[in-house]
């Protein structure tokens, strides 16, 4: 028997079309809370922090080197990239399974794969390059310098978009379940902005991390947060699990949507 409520079926389609809008695109500023804290135990600085699956990868300043560490952050050793300056930006691409590092010192982004071999590079033009961020969405770079200045880039350097905040960014992180970017300051604040530079909110209203604040990662899967800070080393654990969709609105989302689909092949 065919349905024979249009409405209905008028109103699933429009839950169809708006479920990726919905799941992905969340509408609250972040409360993250402060749930622990991890020593690290290797020599130097810590900037740039940023997770491969199995280890952590995390950038020295100053030097040509980061920092790997396993899941529970053992020190395991380090990485040397050739022809780096002051390693700062630190990020991942999962498709390719290749970090990008940004150099302060000349500017210049560099693709490299996890032990350390470049891959290519492109020079952004701007000085005090200090954070990166990969963008799965569109497989695009994000870049932020203690100038204040936010870029999007091709992972080849060419510009997409920018703007500019009064604030001197250390490290950014890019959250693809709500569509935004968190960023902390020199401060040890972190802020939420749209991807148009609309500012959400402070996330991390106050300092809460120890040694100066410098690098940012973020695994949307848990609604967590690390932030990296200067010797002594330490990595500073956030969480805020409403983040993160519920499976049951995910699950009662996909359920119309394929009613809807049998419905419609039935109609034929």
């Amino acid at each position: 028997m065919r349905d024979s409520s249009p409405r209905r079926r008028s109103m699933l389609s429009v839950v169809c079309l708006l479920a990726p809008v919905m799941v992905a695109n969340g509408t609250a500023l972040a409360t993250f809370t402060m749930t622990g804290s991890v020593p690290l135990t290797s020599s130097g600085n810590h900037h740039g922090i940023a997770f491969d699956g199995s280890q952590w990868h995390i950038a020295d300043p100053f030097t040509n080197i980061f920092h790997n560490y396993n899941s529970g952050f053992g020190f395991l050793g380090d990485t040397t990239v050739a022809g780096v300056s002051d390693m700062r930006g630190m990020t991942y691409d999962a498709n390719s399974g290749h970090l990008f590092v940004g150099d302060d010192g000349t500017n210049i982004v560099r693709e490299v794969t996890t032990a350390g071999t470049e891959i290519q590079q492109f020079n952004s033009g701007v000085s005090t390059l200090n954070a990166l961020a990969y963008d799965r969405r569109d497989n695009s770079i994000w870049l932020a310098y203690f100038n204040g200045q936010i870029e999007k880039r091709t992972r080849t350097g060419t510009l997409i978009s920018s703007f500019t905040k009064p604030q001197n960014w250390t490290g950014l992180a890019l959250d693809p379940i709500n569509n935004s970017l968190l960023a902390m300051e020199d401060g040890d604040t972190v802020w939420e902005m749209k991807f148009d530079g609309t500012t959400v909110g402070q996330v991390i209203p106050t300092d809460q991390i120890p040694n100066n604040g410098q690098g940012l990662a973020y695994d949307f899967n848990f609604g967590r947060l690390y932030a990296t800070s200067q010797v002594p080393g330490n990595v500073t654990i956030f969480t805020d699990p409403s983040r993160v969709p519920e499976p049951a609105s995910v699950a009662v989302m996909a359920s119309a949507c394929l009613l809807l689909s049998v419905r419609r092949r039935r109609d034929r």
